[in-house]
């Protein structure tokens, strides 16, 4: 970045000297020696290495496609600096070819080289537009390379655009992209570019941590040309804070290293640095040379936006030499560029001093305006006071007691304003200092300003960001008790379901039973009696047995005993249907008919337990209880191949606890593939309220143990 000073001269300087004699032939000599440097310094710089250009373009000429988009790409690259129209060129046509072949990657980067060819040729709306682009499309392809290089770009073109706090947003951005990337090399760009930023914003001790850090990484990297722009920067850190020997140390050690580079571009605004040192250090001479140097540079570029500095402060050093036809036309020079009140006044001064009051008062005005316009008071108050004397100088002393009474006014209220300027002088030089003083205040409050909004802006956001992840908590509150009330009335229906479902199983085993007895009355009243009163006929026919030939007897009495084995059936059927043991006998001696029965077989060994039970229990319980034991057993006769059965009932005050246990091959109870049988026991177990318990142990057999409750009814 180039430092502005704005130095001008007053028309009573006391130091100025007489021209003689001596003057001229100083002037001739000097000018003399200026132009052979010069001429040899440009003679060495001009020796361009034209290896590289000359042999892409021996390779373009071969080239097609994309081949050929990435040779006109570095060679746009390799000319950027020393023939940026040639350059603007070659990334052109890489553009057009690389959308003809849908060439992305080529694409976008003949767009970075055509923004940064403006950069260097100070375009910059035009490269503030070309990397806008490139960072939205870089921004749909999510490549964060691409990203963290447009906003490098955009940072470099708001730092030349003035807008410094801006720039510094997009270059923080572009280092932590590149950071995140590992690019150290690039890291060491940005850092530079950061500290510069922060050096021209007023913040030094971050600026120079950023510097420092640059130097680091491109001293590891062993990157001349970083190294030397980093250098640049420090010179004029330096040079801001007053240290200019050492800010022109190191420029020089940045000037050594883009001579050996031959990096035009940098070169010239080494040198204008180089010169604004000596401008201030009031070494005229060595000023004069290397501004010449810089403007020489810059035409050789075709830069054309030239530096209205370096033409004001040549303008002042050929004005302290007395020789004002060169002032005037560096001045001239110095206002095609960008007009100040700083140059107008100046140019006040040298009329001025020909005694031409007419034409000083007229750029003494014009200076008035710049400074309205720009609303700097130091600049109001010194284009005012040059007008009240140059009016009086013509006699004009009502016009120069106004303007003397302005610049009274002015001055007071500044003095008011800042109290500790007390002692307010008129000299320029004295003037800038001041100007300075407020300049750096203004950054001041301008960056306690933005500290306050950032706080501000902080404290707004982790308010927001508190309620809501207060209203992010109550809302998972509301949605765990929203899903816990669907829990509760899905398990409700179900429990609704199951009630019902297990009162129509009662109602159904209900029936069962009372079919049981309808069908066992029927046979026992209507069949057994109907076969009954065939026996008294068959009875009848006894007595003339012997009548009947002696081949039917036989037959007859097989008929018989067929009959009476009937009637037994029918009676054992009615009996069994009926539940005759349960109903007549109770749940005990159902069981232990049940026993014996199993041990009948001579494969069982079966022990029955009772305790508790010497009253009997609800009919319709009873009869569950043994369907349920029933189908235990059934149970284990099918699958369990045991050789002994435990059947253990133990009544308590308040419930029934039945035990039944086998030494069988047992079963996995976490499959939930279970069969009809389980199922069923558990659809009666839960009729009763019950609880149903099943633990087995593979080869080591089953135990299953059921709760039955006695002091609360079953559901109904």
């Amino acid at each position: 970045m180039l430092t502005r000073f704005g130095f001008i001269i007053f028309k009573n300087n006391k130091a100025i000297f007489m021209i003689n004699q001596k003057v001229l032939i100083k002037r001739n000599i000097f000018h003399m020696t200026f132009f052979i440097y010069l001429s040899l310094t440009l003679n060495f710089l001009y020796g361009q290495n034209t290896t590289i250009v000359d042999s892409l373009l021996d390779k373009l000429s071969q080239q097609v496609n994309i081949d050929r988009v990435d040779t006109l790409n570095e060679l746009a690259w390799e000319l950027r600096k020393n023939d940026s129209e040639h350059a603007l060129d070659y990334a052109t046509k890489a553009k057009l070819l690389s959308n003809s072949l849908n060439y992305r990657e080529g694409y976008l980067t003949s767009l970075n080289r055509i923004g940064t060819i403006y950069i260097y040729q100070k375009k910059f709306e035009k490269a503030e537009f070309i990397y806008q682009d490139i960072l939205s499309n870089e921004s749909k392809l999510n490549n964060e390379y691409g990203i963290g290089r447009a906003y490098n770009q955009l940072g470099l073109i708001y730092t030349q655009k003035g807008a410094l706090n801006q720039a510094l947003r997009y270059t923080l951005k572009a280092e932590q992209k590149f950071e995140k990337l590992g690019k150290n090399n690039i890291v060491a760009i940005t850092s530079n570019n950061i500290g510069d930023l922060n050096r021209q914003l007023g913040n030094y001790e971050i600026a120079m941590q950023y510097f420092l850090k640059s130097l680091e990484l491109k001293k590891k990297q062993k990157n001349k040309e970083a190294i030397a722009l980093t250098l640049q920067n420090i010179g004029l850190f330096q040079l801001e804070i007053g240290n200019n020997d050492k800010a022109l140390n190191y420029l020089y050690q940045s000037k050594l290293i883009f001579e050996q580079l031959n990096d035009k571009y940098e070169l010239a605004k080494v040198f204008k640095n180089i010169g604004s040192i000596y401008f201030k250090n009031t070494m005229l001479d060595s000023a004069y040379i290397f501004y010449q140097k810089s403007i020489a540079l810059k035409k050789e570029l075709d830069i054309g936006d030239r530096d209205a500095d370096i033409y004001n402060n040549l303008g002042v050093i050929y004005h302290k030499k007395y020789l004002y036809d060169d002032a005037l036309n560096s001045y001239n020079e110095a206002l095609k560029i960008h007009p100040t009140s700083n140059i107008y006044n100046n140019i006040g001064h040298l009329y001025y001093e020909k005694e031409d009051y007419l034409n000083s008062i007229f750029y003494y005005q014009r200076a008035l305006e710049k400074a309205n316009i720009s609303e700097r008071k130091l600049d109001q108050m010194d284009a005012l006071n040059n007008l009240s004397d140059a009016n009086s100088k013509l006699g004009k002393f009502d016009v120069a007691m106004r303007y003397n009474q302005h610049y009274l006014k002015l001055r007071d209220s500044l003095e008011l304003k800042y109290k500790n300027a007390t002692n307010l002088k008129i000299n320029y030089e004295e003037q800038q200092k001041q100007k300075a003083l407020l300049e750096k205040q203004e950054a001041e409050n301008q960056s306690k300003e933005i500290l306050i909004y950032s706080l501000i802006a902080g404290i707004v956001l982790i308010s927001l960001l508190f309620f809501a992840v207060l209203r992010g908590n109550k809302q998972k509150q509301l949605a765990k008790i929203a899903e816990k009330n669907r829990l509760i009335e899905s398990q409700r229906v179900e429990e609704l379901l199951k009630n019902q479902e297990l009162k129509s199983m009662n109602a159904m085993m209900v029936g069962q039973e009372e079919e049981r007895k309808r069908i066992a009355r029927d046979l026992h009243d209507r069949l057994g009696s109907m076969l009954a009163m065939v026996k008294n006929h068959f009875k009848s026919v006894e007595t003339s047995i012997d009548s009947i030939k002696d081949a039917n007897t036989t037959l007859y009495k097989k008929a018989n005993s067929l009959l009476d084995e009937a009637c037994e059936e029918v009676r054992k059927i009615s009996q069994d249907m009926a539940s005759g043991v349960l109903t007549k006998f109770g749940l005990t001696a159902a069981l232990e008919d049940l026993k014996v029965t199993l041990e009948e077989s001579k494969r069982l060994e079966v022990e029955f337990i009772a305790h508790g039970l010497s009253e009997r229990l609800p009919l319709e319980l009873e009869i569950t209880i043994y369907r349920i034991i029933q189908e235990l057993i059934s149970n284990i006769l099918k699958h369990a191949k045991s050789s002994e059965i435990s059947i253990q009932l133990l009544k308590s005050k308040n419930g029934l606890n039945i035990i039944v246990e086998d030494n069988g091959v047992g079963f996995n109870t976490d499959n939930n593939n279970t069969g009809m049988g389980l199922k069923n026991i558990q659809s009666r177990v839960d009729s009763l309220n019950g609880e149903l318990k099943i633990d087995s142990t593979f080869k080591k057999g089953t135990t299953v143990t059921i709760d039955i409750p006695l002091n609360r009814k079953a559901n109904d």
